[in-house]
Formats: structure tokens, sequence, C-alpha cells
């Protein structure tokens, strides 16, 4: 207040003080803070996310051991964030607008053209700080890496849209209904993979495997735009070459070359169909000397529509809504339990099966969980089958379809997700007494940095 004439008058907005201001300004920045703080508490908390095909974490157990010695507060944090309601939708309202504020150009990373990368001491590339070109990790692990190009594809003649403009939108080349991923090769990181199966091995001195599949783009690209993506096929022989020698590399390159011409791989997401993982399956059973069931001796179920990764990293694409996908499980005979824990050991497993029927899923859109229940950070499978075997397979999302067939061949399998999972990885190898391993993983996590230092992680090879 102030005095003019003798009398009080109010002081106008521009002459109150800046400090009033400002302390308005930071009450109601706290009061704002406040509230979604406790909203996010007492709104219902989700269980399940259908965007990264995986449970997410529960509210943690309580006990004085997990406060003072173990990780409690880190699992609260962990719970918190992985619940956050809306947590999916602000995700994709950010997607949005990265796409609203790209809309006039593509932004894609490109392979070499040529292979010159492939050397074991690779030239220095242009990109700063990168001694190789980066890889495309998968669409609902973390972003793709992009340099900027404006492009449109031309007009193609080959499958799967020969009468269709292509377009390149988030890293992917969009033929009509169907999206290939982008793969740029990194000698730097495929030589960590190979360094760390390699380590692993040594250190636990068990058989181990590495199956590392190709993706559809190596197929389906038409020939005249292969410069825009390295070549898997010698990315993977690259990799043959860093394995040591004991290492059982099964090669499903010329497999997945031979069937490429059916329905292996999904035109609306990244993974491969149940009938790919089959045929992958075939080469591992091949490798180690097993028996495989034959393909017409499962029964089947068909989860339709399916609309998965790349269809949501579009921002949902007219022409794929209108052809979906359809997703095929292949039901296993071998009898089995399976139950899956949402960080190690410590925590209460859920029951859950390999292959879901299409009425249990009919209420999501996200329909991929109908293999292995997703992505769970572990599971543990046990079956009848008295062999002597107990695998660990050490995964991201490509190893879902494929598991179930495994359930043919072992006593038990521990399946853990790299990405999630927050146990003690050596006391449960050395608990479970395993006697195999397998690193089943798709070519773009197996060269990916993130991917890589998520695994090292886990191993505590950082």
């Amino acid at each position: 207040m102030r005095r003019l004439n003798g009398k009080p008058q109010q002081l106008s907005k521009k002459e109150t003080p800046a400090s009033r201001r400002h302390a308005i300004a930071a009450l109601s920045f706290f009061f704002l803070l406040t509230a979604v703080g406790v909203l996010s508490v007492v709104l219902t908390k989700p269980s399940f996310s259908a965007l990264e095909n995986r449970r997410l974490e529960a509210f943690p157990r309580f006990s004085l051991s997990a406060l003072f010695f173990g990780h409690y507060p880190d699992h609260v944090a962990s719970w918190y964030a992985d619940t956050f309601p809306a947590r999916e939708k602000l995700v994709g309202g950010a997607s949005f607008l990265r796409r609203i504020r790209g809309v006039n150009s593509a932004s894609i990373h490109l392979g070499l053209g040529s292979l010159q990368d492939f050397d074991d001491d690779p030239e220095p590339l242009d990109e700063p700080g990168e001694g190789t070109t980066r890889p495309a990790p998968a669409p609902a692990d973390t972003t793709r890496a992009a340099v900027s190009q404006s492009a449109e594809v031309e007009k193609v003649t080959a499958p799967p849209a020969p009468d269709e403009k292509g377009e390149v939108r988030a890293g992917l080349v969009v033929l009509g209904d169907t999206a290939l991923e982008l793969y740029g090769f990194s000698a730097k990181d495929m030589t960590r993979y190979a360094n760390l199966v390699n380590r692993f091995a040594e250190t636990y001195g068990i058989d181990t495997s590495v199956l590392v599949t190709p993706t559809n783009i190596e197929f389906k690209l038409p020939a005249r735009y292969k410069s825009m993506t390295s070549d898997q096929k010698k990315a993977l022989e690259f990799l043959d070459g860093k394995l040591d020698a004991k290492i059982n590399n099964v090669r499903v390159y010329d497999t997945m070359a031979q069937h490429s011409g059916e329905y292996i791989f999904f035109r609306t997401d990244h993974h491969w169909t149940g009938l790919g993982a089959y045929y992958a399956y075939l080469e591992l059973c091949e490798s180690r000397g097993f028996r495989a069931a034959p393909l017409e001796s499962y029964e089947t179920w068909e989860h339709a529509p399916f609309l998965g990764s790349f269809y949501r990293s579009l921002g949902g694409d007219a022409k794929m809504k209108a052809n979906p996908d359809t997703l095929t499980v292949y039901r296993v005979g071998a009898p089995y339990e399976m139950y899956c824990y949402t960080r190690g050991l410590e925590n209460k497993p859920v029951r859950d099966y390999l292959s879901q029927p299409p009425e249990s899923l009919r209420f999501t859109e996200e329909k991929y969980i109908a293999f292995s229940a997703g992505d769970p950070p572990y599971a543990r499978i046990v079956t009848e089958n008295n062999t002597g075997r107990r695998l660990l397979l050490i995964r991201e999302s490509f190893a879902a379809a494929m598991t179930p067939f495994l359930t043919e061949n072992y006593d038990e399998i521990h399946v853990v997700d790299f990405r999630y999972y927050k146990g003690d990885i050596h006391q449960l190898i050395r608990g479970a007494d395993i006697t195999e391993a397998l690193f089943l993983n798709y070519i773009s996590a197996a060269g990916s940095p993130v991917q890589m230092n998520r695994m090292e992680r886990m191993f505590g090879w950082e």
C-alpha cells in the first residue's frame, strides 16, 4: 500500500514488488507439485504396460532387512515411476509432440552403404564421438539413434506393397501397410556383445549358445534401397568371428532367408511371428542334437486384430489399422508350470501361461503377451521331461515367441529379461544348478549400446 494525498492507495500489478510475485509463483508451483504427488499415489495404479509388453512393478513387501540391507527404497522408487497414472498416455503425448515437431522431414539413421566398418579396427566415421554407425534399438525399449535425412522412398515393385509409395518415418521404412526397421551396424557394440557372451561361458563353465536373428528389412526391402540399412548377414558373420570356438552360435540367417516369403515377421510390429520363431527353434535343436516336434503337431490359437510396436510408433497408421496382423500361438504339448516374478526371487511369483487363448486377451490391444506372458523380468518354467537339462535364457522380447517350444527339451527354463531383471543373476545361476545358457536376441538389441549397458549392468561387468 502507498499513500496519495493522505489516502492509502492499492499498488498496481506492475508496481507489485518482484519478490511478492515470485513468492506467489513459487507457492502455486509447490501446491501443483503437491497435488500431482498426492494424486499419483491415491489414483488407481496400472499393473500392466501394453506399450512394453510387461507387468509393471508391484509395491515391494516391507521388512527391516530389505530396508537396511536390501534395496527397498530403490524398489519403491521403481514402483512409483513404473505405475505413475496415465504414464503411457504421457509417453504417447511426448511421441506425438516429437512427430509434430519433425513432420516436414524424416529422421533416420542409415547404414554405411559400403561395409568398411566390418574391419576389426574400423576407421572413425563423421559422427562425433562414434567409431561406428549406431544401431536402431527395439521401438518399445528406447529411442532410435538417428541422423536427419529428408526422404520419400520411390514407388517400389517388390513385396510387400508393390503399388504403394513408401516413406521414412520414425526410423522406419513404411511401405503401404508394412513397416521395416532400419538397422545400423556397430562393430564396437557387436564386439561388446560377443565379449560378454565369451566372458559368461568362461566364468560359469556351462554350455552356452547364441541365437541372434535378423529382421524383416533384410528380406523385404527392395534392392535399390539397401544402402539405407546395413547388411545384417555380414553383421552376423562379424559376430561369428568374435565368438569363442566353444560357443554354439546358432546360425539362423539362411533359414529365415529361405522362408522369407512366408509369414515369419509381422507387418505392424518389429517381432517375428510364432512361425518365424519355430524355424529358428529347428536350427537350435539341430545344433544341440534335440528332437523337435513337427509344426502340425501343435494346436494353435489366433489373436486378431494385432497392431504392434510399429503401429504405435507411427501414431496409429491408417493402412495398418485397415489390414492388421494376426498373431498365432502354438500350444506346446509338454506339461509345465510357469511362474513370473516382478524382480528377482524375493517377491511372490504369479502363475501364468506360455500361450494365451483369444478370450483371455479380448480386452487388451496388445496381443503380443499371448507369447510367454509378455516380458516378465524373470520367469521360471518347470516341465516333466526328466532330461537333466536346466536352461538359463538371457533374452529380450524376441524370445517370447520361441520360449514355448523350448519346454519340449528342458526340465527347467529360467527366463531372464536383462532389460528389467533386478535380482542377483549369479545367485540364480548357482542356486538353480543351470546346465546350459542361451542368449537369444534380435540383431538390433545385440548391437545396441543401450542394451549392452543393461546386460553388462545385470552381470555387474560394467
